[in-house]
């Protein structure tokens, strides 16, 4: 209901589906209400038949995530993954500022470490500062109160890869009403200029390069599971890989030693951001491979990230990238 409502007034036309408008506890139209998840827009896709949007916009129940289909050239619908998100409105804040003359000098933009770094050279085509915070998005809202009393930078977009984004300082968390409509500003300023959100996000992948993401996620509960996740880390942390198929470690950061490692000269250098129990291995273009625990679930999170020259190369990367790292735990 609230994004409909601020959509409606923006003057974007919404049409809704109707089995899912009423507020239901037991949810009885999905598996699970997760916005990350392809099932949760089957219904919409039947209305989108009729209706055909330029995106569909999914939220959880309490409206702070949210997901995205986007049309792409032959008319179909691509689902999202937060990181894509992301960097999509990134890109549009960053092209509609500069267009109108308020891109600050010191701006910034903020991303967990766990998050894509393909949004790293459009920083850098826009003259504006990448910042990385802890997974968690109370630290993206730290950040944002640090600023205000330093006066050090001015907060321009920040996001997570778990479907996260702010757009704006007068909310300290993700915000899904917010994100909604940024999405339709993004859709509605790059169909004025003859494409959709989807070959948008194509033509970022043309400038900057093909990147891919993935998350495996293992469930291990109990006190037995939480061993079992604190050995698998401690495994890594005793043998650490210098490369995940076949892309060599460039970098290697323990937060929990607060240290990381140049690998290639074994030079030491201090991690500025708080102790945690991470296991960060950063490749040299920009792809990266991260272990860690949950802090809400007893998972065992393992992210990967590659870059390449097209999508297809791309697509084997991150797969020869998982089975490795997956290898490595004990886990394939």
């Amino acid at each position: 209901l609230p994004v409909r409502s601020v959509l409606t007034a923006a003057g974007y036309p919404v049409a809704v589906v109707r089995e899912q408008e009423a507020p239901d506890g037991n949810f009885p139209t999905v598996r699970t209400p997760n916005p990350e998840e392809a099932e949760v827009f089957d219904l919409a896709l039947r209305l989108a038949a009729t209706e055909e949007p330029d995106v569909i916009l999914a939220t959880d129940p309490d409206a702070d995530r949210l997901g995205v289909m986007a049309r792409d050239r032959e008319g179909r619908y691509r689902l999202l993954t937060g990181n894509q998100i992301g960097v999509l409105l990134a890109d549009y804040i960053l092209q509609s500022r500069k267009a109108a003359g308020t891109l600050p000098a010191n701006g910034v933009i903020l991303k967990s470490i766990a998050s894509t770094n393909l949004v790293a050279p459009l920083c850098r085509e826009y003259g504006v500062e990448l910042m990385q915070t802890h997974v968690g998005f109370k630290f993206i809202g730290d950040k944002i109160r640090e600023f205000e009393e330093t006066g050090s930078h001015t907060f321009l977009f920040g996001f997570e890869e778990s479907y996260g984004y702010l757009g704006a300082t007068f909310v300290r968390d993700k915000d899904a009403v917010m994100a909604a409509v940024l999405v339709a500003e993004a859709t509605a300023y790059h169909k004025a200029r003859g494409r959709t959100l989807y070959e948008a996000l194509e033509a970022i992948w043309d400038r900057y390069g093909h990147f891919r993401e993935g998350l495996h996620n293992v469930t291990l509960p109990g006190k037995e599971g939480q061993e079992r996740i604190q050995a698998l880390v401690d495994s890594l942390r005793r043998d650490p890989p210098e490369a995940f198929g076949g892309i060599p470690v460039a970098y290697r950061d323990d937060y929990l030693l607060g240290e990381g490692v140049e690998c290639g000269t074994g030079r030491r250098y201090p991690l500025t951001l708080g102790r945690a129990n991470v296991l960060h291995y950063r490749f040299a273009d920009g792809g990266f491979v991260m272990v860690r625990p949950s802090g809400t679930e007893p998972k065992l999170k393992v992210y990967f990230s590659v870059v390449s020259r097209n999508a297809a190369e791309a697509e084997a990367l991150l797969s020869r990238v998982r089975e490795d790292a997956l290898r490595r735990l004990g886990l394939a």
